[in-house]
């Protein structure tokens, strides 16, 4: 099943990317899904939910939203149940250019207060995200405010974003497949 995915969307076959509930071997090595991804035209939504990224390694996670994140048609993304770093979710932000719409959801967003300060310059910055939304998100360290997070990811495009923020701060034609 999972070697047909990783076909689909080297192939170009598929517009939507829904991953869930994968077998365990897939996360020895997701760099067949990495590679796969890296010749994609055709994913403009990508759906990672049902522990499918908290099964990953936390540098896979990372290197999977890098992926994600130069796919040239990207325009959603839902990502939940899951640590991820801020550092891979600013990535995620900045690379995507065409990102229209970001939920996260039961996410534990993982970073220093720079880190997260870098997230909210990304998503005040962002020129095209219209929907935003964080339900459920945390940080494991206790004063981290993810609330401004979200507030940012809200906040009116062409706005010239939050200037006190730096982002360069980091340290049916339509197919879809689901596993």
């Amino acid at each position: 099943m999972v070697h047909s995915i990783i076909t689909k969307v080297q192939n170009s076959e598929i517009d939507i990317l829904s991953l869930k509930d994968i077998p365990d071997d897939f996360y020895e090595d997701v760099d067949e899904l990495v590679n796969a991804l890296s010749s994609n035209t055709s994913i403009h939504t990508v759906k990672f939910t049902d522990d499918f990224l908290g099964c990953a390694y936390g540098k896979d996670r990372c290197t999977l939203l890098e992926a994600v994140s130069k796919l040239p048609n990207l325009q959603v993304v839902t990502l939940a149940n899951s640590l991820l770093r801020a550092t891979a979710l600013t990535t995620l932000v900045k690379n995507a250019k065409g990102l229209k719409v970001l939920h996260l959801k039961e996410i534990v967003v993982q970073g220093l207060d720079r880190d997260i300060d870098a997230l909210e310059a990304a998503l005040y910055q962002h020129a095209f995200l219209k929907d935003f939304s964080m339900m459920d998100c945390k940080s494991p360290l206790e004063g981290v405010d993810l609330d401004r997070v979200s507030r940012a990811g809200t906040a009116p495009r062409g706005s010239g974003g939050n200037p006190a923020v730096d982002v360069g701060a980091v340290s049916d034609n339509s197919s879809a497949i689901a596993a």
